[in-house]
């Protein structure tokens, strides 16, 4: 078979073609002397004699006197601008996006016309060559139509309609000449990102005008009432008090829920305010880069340390405090292939603990934890691994029959003598000694896992719709929904007992942090001032989490729910972007 024969296959094959010129002399052969225009195309076949015939879907080509045949396909063709800018004649940068669609004529002309102003010298045009045809032309009407126009009425979508007609009017005479129909209903989108920030910090301006002055009649009334209420607090939490030595075997929980709703509330509050003076953090760890840097709780204002890894398994991708089979805390980090251990106050400096790979992977260990003598960590790619500490020998694969099959494989938790950790939708329970290819799955979620705690009965988990699951260890089959999502994900749980009130802790990509009291109804938030916050490590003294932008690490006191007491500025510090943070608990 001839080039050019093949060249057609391939062209008949190749939707993203829309036409080709094809040489007579290798399109026929002695053995194939016509050929059937397929549905959808068409064919001009121009004659030794200068004639301009056209064959349309069905039609047979024959080799008839024929000294060239341009094919094409003449459906219609989507077209997208994505990334045209024109300014406003109050010189403002706009983007726009235009969609049209474009069809091909099936005559004979109007192929000429496309041959030889689309085509030009090529012997292919594809759908990018149409698009660019029709670039500078739609530029230019998009500018003539921004010359008379302000930013607002750009912008304004109730001008859109009639800036398309002006856009079709400006590229409809270069569309005729290159035998090209354009449909009129031509799709334009305008914005002006630069012009609607500052629209929105004078909003912005404008509210906390009116929030300061709404605050200061607040802070009025509550500074007026202040006496009356810390009276009648404390009496109370005397009242608890008494009713707690008077029935030992009764829980918290059960003695604040003979309050009402709104003495519960207050009762709460102030028992939380209280959480500040139980200091169990020594320091809180961030990873950035190549980087760990410790924070003093107490003192936020700079790291105490910066500690650079040693790079032999890649930079930081995660890091978990653990406790060893001494009870001594230590420090996990995830890498890009690997992972590294150290001391828990860094001064001994990092080992690293390898996996051996192929070269193609991407990410890294999302989640590190110790169980006795031996290392587990996750990776979305590599599945479940582990490593004997101390050892040098690479990184053992465990369960690969389900972690090949599974998109998303994270979590790591040792609780129980069981190793937790998620594959897609479902929790495993992998008991250490027991058989390793037996792990118990916890089922029902509707979407994949994204977080999980685990508590000395229970399960809870995330998942990417941001519902909150709850299992009991002894029933994996059958779980209950706690928070149904928003469609964000929650990628932080966490379970904090303090006072004999047990909370649960977590996110949904939203701009605060959930605090639900387990068996009472009531959700405090902790704001984080229109920051979108992701990640969040939790105790009882401390609550630390990162936002989106991974550029802040963000530090609440539990007293002050309102507002974060400390912003770490992680990427002005190190130039990188957060990876993950942790707490250190401080030693008894």
């Amino acid at each position: 078979m001839s080039t050019r024969l093949t060249q057609l296959k391939a062209f008949l094959e190749n939707e993203q073609t829309l036409a080709a010129a094809l040489d007579p002399v290798d399109l026929f052969s002695f053995w194939n002397r016509a050929h059937r225009v397929p549905a959808g195309q068409c064919a001009l076949v121009i004659r030794t004699s200068g004639e301009r015939v056209i064959c349309n879907a069905g039609a047979e080509l024959t080799d008839d006197d024929v000294a060239e045949v341009v094919w094409a396909r003449v459906g219609a063709v989507p077209l997208t601008y994505a990334d045209l800018t024109v300014h406003s004649i109050d010189h403002h940068a706009c983007r726009a996006e235009v969609k049209l669609s474009a069809t091909l004529i099936a005559d004979a002309a109007e192929l000429v016309g496309f041959r030889n102003r689309v085509m030009g010298s090529s012997s292919t045009a594809d759908r990018s060559a149409v698009a660019d045809y029709f670039r500078p032309h739609i530029l230019a009407g998009l500018s003539s139509a921004a010359d008379g126009r302000g930013v607002g009425a750009l912008i304004d979508i109730e001008n859109a309609s009639t800036i398309a007609e002006e856009v079709y009017e400006a590229i409809k005479p270069v569309a005729f000449k290159a035998g090209i129909q354009v449909d009129p209903s031509i799709t334009i989108h305008l914005d002006a990102p630069s012009y609607r920030q500052t629209q929105r910090t004078r909003e912005h301006r404008r509210q906390r005008r009116a929030e300061l002055s709404a605050k200061k009649h607040i802070e009025q009334a509550r500074q007026a009432a202040e006496t009356a209420q810390a009276a009648d607090l404390q009496k109370r939490l005397a009242q608890l008090t008494r009713a707690a030595d008077a029935s030992p075997n009764e829980s918290m929980m059960s003695l604040i829920r003979s309050f009402d709703a709104q003495e519960r509330a207050q009762l709460y509050e102030a028992l939380f305010a209280t959480c500040d003076d139980t200091l169990v953090t020594d320091r809180i760890m961030v990873g950035a880069g190549d980087e760990i840097l410790a924070f003093d709780p107490h003192s936020l204002n700079e790291p105490l340390q910066r500690v650079t890894v040693p790079g032999e398994v890649g930079p930081v991708r995660s890091i978990q405090a653990t406790i060893d089979a001494t009870g001594q805390h230590r420090l996990c980090i995830g890498a890009s292939v690997g992972i590294y251990e150290s001391a828990s106050d860094l001064q001994a400096g990092f080992r690293a603990y390898g996996v051996e790979h192929d070269g193609g992977v991407r990410g890294g260990m999302n989640a590190v934890t110790l169980a006795g003598d031996s290392i587990y960590a996750t990776h979305s790619e590599l599945g479940l691994l582990a490593w004997s500490r101390g050892s040098d020998a690479p990184a053992r694969k465990l369960l690969e029959g389900i972690t090949n099959e599974a998109r998303v494989v994270r979590c790591a938790h040792f609780e129980h003598n069981n190793i937790f950790f998620s594959a897609d939708h479902a929790i495993l329970r992998l008991t250490i000694g027991g058989e390793p290819e037996k792990p118990q799955p916890f089922v029902g979620s509707r979407s994949m896992i994204t977080a999980l705690c685990v508590t000395d009965r229970e399960l809870y988990a995330g998942n990417a719709d941001g519902e909150i699951i709850r299992w009991s260890l002894d029933d994996p089959s059958q779980p209950s929904i706690l928070h149904n999502g928003r469609q964000r994900s929650c990628e932080s749980i966490h379970m904090i007992e303090f006072a004999g009130i047990e909370r649960l802790f977590y996110t949904d990509t939203s701009p605060a942090i959930f605090a639900r009291i387990m068996g009472d109804e009531f959700i405090s938030r902790f704001e984080a001032g229109g920051q979108t916050i992701r990640r969040v490590e939790v105790a009882a003294d401390l609550i630390v989490g990162t936002n989106e932008a991974r550029d802040r690490v963000f530090v609440w006191r539990p007293s002050q729910p309102a507002s974060p007491a400390a912003v770490l500025p992680i990427a002005r510090i190190t130039g990188r972007s957060v990876q993950d943070v942790c707490l250190i608990p401080a030693t008894a």
